[in-house]
């Protein structure tokens, strides 16, 4: 029924330099679309690729977004917009992210899951 979703937060921690590392979801039936923003200010647009299985998480629907400057109290956002195949829509799903201190975001990547 609904093709977009938006969520919302505060950003809880120390005001500093971060990487960020966006989990999504890649699903069968499609490639949702999800926009990062910090402040209303768009930080940028991922889109994972189609996956062979239902739905899969791993480094291949990952996003990370590198040297990012936040403050505590930043509103961070997401927007999802669901995908089709054509036949079936995605769920517009996707794990969480990561703020981990500039520099780090790429080890959280190769991390086995």
């Amino acid at each position: 029924t609904h093709k977009k979703a938006i969520s919302s937060t505060a950003f809880q921690f120390k005001s500093g330099v971060y990487d960020i590392v966006f989990v999504g979801v890649a699903e069968s039936d499609g490639s949702s679309t999800f926009q990062l923003s910090i402040n209303g200010k768009l930080l940028g647009t991922y889109q994972p690729q189609i996956s062979g299985y239902m739905f899969e998480e791993g480094k291949n629907s990952t996003k990370i977004w590198k040297k990012v400057k936040l403050n505590k109290g930043d509103k961070i956002t997401v927007k999802a917009k669901v995908g089709t195949d054509g036949k079936e829509f995605t769920r517009g799903r996707w794990a969480g992210i990561i703020f981990t201190p500039s520099g780090k975001g790429k080890k959280i990547l190769d991390a086995p899951s």
